[in-house]
């Protein structure tokens, strides 16, 4: 007597052949392991993979987001010397209040590190939407947070 798994089994086997989804040796199908094409990388193209190396720099990038709640407060604001120093924040900053868009933009180390400096000693919104450090602008606040590293 044939069971409800046995032909469930013999039909997908059926189709997956009847698809071409078996066996390697099929029209148009490798033959040869991925490694051993002519300019074979095992199957992956190195354009599509980054290849860390102990000399590549770290790569760092502010997150911004538009901040829609209320109730909290913006911890440092484009207008204070500090803030305004540092030209990638503040740019990335404006480019979210005018865009109302959440923004990734790529910094330099130094960039991040000035920002690291400048968010030590200030609070961070974690339970805030979106999380981070608010920054006034404007009469608008954007979560800034640093990623990377």
């Amino acid at each position: 007597m044939v069971t409800r798994r046995t032909l469930v089994l013999g039909a997908t086997s059926a189709l997956a052949a009847s698809a071409g989804c078996v066996g390697l040796g099929d029209e148009g199908a490798p033959t040869d392991p991925p490694g051993d094409r002519e300019g074979g990388t095992g199957g992956t193209d190195p354009e599509d993979q980054p290849t860390p190396t102990d000399s590549s720099p770290a790569s760092y990038h502010f997150r911004a987001a538009p901040v829609e709640v209320d109730d909290l407060e913006p911890v440092l604001s484009t207008d204070e010397p500090a803030v305004a120093e540092l030209d990638a924040l503040v740019a990335v900053v404006v480019e979210v209040t005018e865009s109302f868009e959440v923004v990734y933009r790529s910094i330099s180390a130094a960039d991040a590190a000035a920002f690291e400096a400048l968010t030590e000693d200030v609070q961070r919104y974690y339970a805030g939407n979106p999380p981070g450090y608010y920054i006034g602008h404007e009469g608008r606040r954007v979560s800034v947070t640093l990623g990377g590293g």
